[in-house]
């Protein structure tokens, strides 16, 4: 296994089964829950982020991320095997119940509190390609140090990674699959006007092309009082 991985935007991608392996996912996760744990900047205990646990009166007892994956072949094999080594390093995880789009994974993030959301994909990249994306307890972009501090906590991770005994009896505790779509909808409703959609009598043409939003666009829209095409 390469003993280095480079983030672009918030992410790290490449084609499945050549770059993205399950060993150098299970790797990667394991360098993000050591980020989380133990960054002094963004990480679990960092300042900013106890003051926002503080504001929206978060009481978590251990580092909590969300976690989604996209339709890709192997995503949702990719997110529990994640799951599996966040909660293997004392992690809580909200595991997505279907595939979900990044912005659905970042709006659990705010809504939850939480430290951090990862998403398995690779956003607008063709299907040969998967990967993992990254966005801190804002639930933004990752800036450029805390993508650094992730690469280089894998290089030192990698190599143990396989060695991890998985304890079932914790993963049990602490990974529970979730519904993000029901508050994302929720979320996105808070912020139009529903009286005048459901009046406007607009028809709306969708195709997502068989990517995480196939379960969201056209159940959105008719929630919204549009006339889905399809």
């Amino acid at each position: 296994m390469a003993a280095t991985i480079k983030f672009g935007h918030s992410g790290w991608r490449g084609t499945i089964a050549e770059e993205v392996t399950a060993l150098k996912l299970y790797g990667l996760a394991v360098a993000t829950a050591k980020h989380v744990t133990e960054d002094k900047a963004v990480g679990f205990t960092s300042d900013d982020y106890e003051r926002l646990c503080r504001e929206r009166k978060a009481n978590h007892k251990n580092p909590l991320v969300v976690l989604g994956y996209d339709t890709r072949f192997l995503s949702e094999s990719f997110a529990r095997l994640a799951s599996e080594a966040l909660s293997s390093n004392a992690v809580m995880v909200k595991l997505s119940d279907q595939p979900a789009p990044t912005p659905a994974v970042a709006c659990a993030v705010q809504d939850r509190a939480a430290v951090g959301g990862a998403t398995i994909t690779a956003s607008e990249g063709e299907a040969q390609y998967s990967g993992f994306k990254w966005c801190p307890y804002w639930g933004g972009a990752a800036p450029e140090e805390v993508t650094m501090d992730i690469e280089n906590r894998y290089s030192i991770t990698a190599s143990l990674a396989a060695k991890v005994n998985k304890d079932l009896s914790v993963l049990s505790q602490l990974v529970e699959k979730v519904d993000l779509r029901t508050p994302y909808f929720k979320r996105i409703s808070s912020l139009l006007d529903i009286a005048a959609l459901k009046k406007s009598g607009l028809k709306v043409g969708i195709d997502p092309l068989y990517g995480a939003a196939s379960g969201y666009f056209r159940p959105l829209a008719e929630q919204l009082g549009l006339k889905a095409l399809a």
